[in-house]
């Protein structure tokens, strides 16, 4: 059924673009480096686990065609990454994830876009349907991050402008099971409402996005997991009287969510979700004369834990959250192990579950130069008794080089040191990236 969906969304996105008078092509191709230290936070175990050093390349190419009110996009990634990401060369020893990934190639969207058949001539409202990517607010539930870690997914997306101010999108989302019966199959539905409010003489403009969402995880065998979503998005620049120092510009934005559902296992037995989320940060910049750009930025970030001493769920997790804190720490995989061996479902790096995040970053801009540096702070929210919440922190250092508008470099220099949640001295981790990118 997959197969042939594919098939029919590129039957109708040839024949589009075969009629088109409109049609545009482009990619990107990236190449980077990354050397990484103590990955694992495991100084004193195994030293197949400690460092990471490979090199990466990322190709993508797409295509977009248009006629009359018809769209239909497609593009394609290439990944391929060679090098010792254990410590040992990969051989067919390694485990799966640990070789080298070579030639791979990925659909990342595949999809149609077109008026909605008699309603269109009442409202403006369009459809698309096919492989996607899907967004809510900042990303606490569901998020592209396209550059670094797309996750598109097949399904429908139905969306209107009503009017200048008001529009809505409603979504469907389909996942199936992996192969390994790691991960059950997903289906979920969204809505979002989308509400701008006009510049006037005491506030800039601004945007609200208030949404909900729905995530079912069927198992064959034992449970079904049903997760709900509510919560508003916001965006905007803060109000003329706050800025009192004839700062160029103070944007904002927020994010507040509250999961609810149930866990329903094969017994009869429920466990209730009772959890939440909320983001917000801010980004000041003051322009000089001969053109340096002067921008302050600030982030803080909290979600719930769960509470052993209650009935209910208060992990606040949703399976598509994208948000990236840190550059190591939101990799995820930065000492997993020994986080799991202390909250086995807990999530505390990509996504961030269970935790409070710090952030404050300055940044300088001088023409096609630019060099920031982010301070990340992490806390856990819940932590067992005797258990330090000190998760640790990190340092993020960015020089930016744009040679062009469409070809950039950085060199980026990282290092998380752990806290005392981790009950041991251990030695913090570094990373160095260097990265070259051509958009074309």
């Amino acid at each position: 059924m997959k197969i042939f969906f594919l098939i029919l969304i590129s039957i109708l996105c040839i024949e589009g673009i075969s009629v088109s008078q409109d049609v545009e092509f482009g990619g990107q191709v990236r190449i980077r480096s990354v050397a990484q230290e103590n990955f694992a936070l495991d100084s004193a175990g195994s030293p197949s686990l400690k460092n990471n050093y490979d090199f990466r390349q990322r190709s993508r190419l797409y295509a977009i065609g248009r006629y009359a009110d018809i769209a239909g996009m497609f593009e394609i990634e290439n990944n391929s990454r060679w090098g010792f990401r254990t410590n040992t060369p990969n051989t067919s020893t390694v485990s799966p994830d640990q070789q080298d990934e070579t030639g791979e190639l990925y659909i990342n969207t595949l999809f149609i876009d077109f008026p909605v058949p008699l309603l269109s001539k009442i409202t403006p409202m369009y459809a698309r349907i096919g492989r996607q990517y899907f967004q809510l607010g900042r990303g606490l539930v569901i998020d592209i991050d396209s550059d670094d870690a797309p996750d598109p997914l097949d399904g429908a997306r139905l969306y209107s402008p009503l009017t200048k101010r008001l529009g809505f999108n409603l979504m469907y989302v389909y996942k199936e099971a992996r192969s390994d019966k790691s991960e059950s199959a997903k289906k979920m539905y969204g809505g979002t409402i989308d509400i701008a409010v006009d510049r006037s003489h005491l506030l800039p403009e601004q945007f609200l996005h208030p949404y909900t969402f729905l995530q079912i995880n069927k198992s064959n065998t034992d449970f079904t997991d049903n997760r709900m979503f509510s919560g508003i998005y916001a965006e905007g620049e803060l109000p003329y009287f706050m800025n009192i120092f004839n700062i160029d510009r103070i944007k904002y934005r927020l994010e507040y969510s509250h999961q609810y559902g149930s866990i329903d296992s094969s017994g009869g037995r429920s466990t209730n979700y009772n959890g939440s989320a909320f983001f917000f940060d801010f980004n000041i910049r003051r322009d000089f004369v001969g053109g340096l750009k002067f921008k302050l930025k600030g982030m803080y970030f909290v979600s719930t834990g769960d509470d052993p001493d209650t009935k209910e769920i208060e992990l606040f997790r949703s399976s598509y959250q994208n948000f990236r804190p840190g550059e190591l720490f939101g990799e995820e995989k930065i000492g997993s192990a020994l986080i799991r061996s202390i909250y086995p479902d807990e999530r505390f790096g990509r996504g961030g579950s269970n935790i409070q995040i710090m952030k404050g970053e300055i940044e300088l801009e001088y023409k096609d130069l630019s060099l920031s540096a982010e301070y990340f702070n992490y806390l856990a929210n819940k932590v067992a008794q005797g258990v330090s919440n000190k998760i640790g922190s990190e340092i993020d250092l960015t020089l930016e080089y744009r040679f062009t508008t469409k070809l950039t470099s950085h060199i980026k220099l990282c290092r998380f040191t752990p806290g005392l949640f981790f009950g041991k001295n251990l030695k913090p981790a570094n990373e160095v990236e260097c990265e070259i990118k051509f958009n074309f």
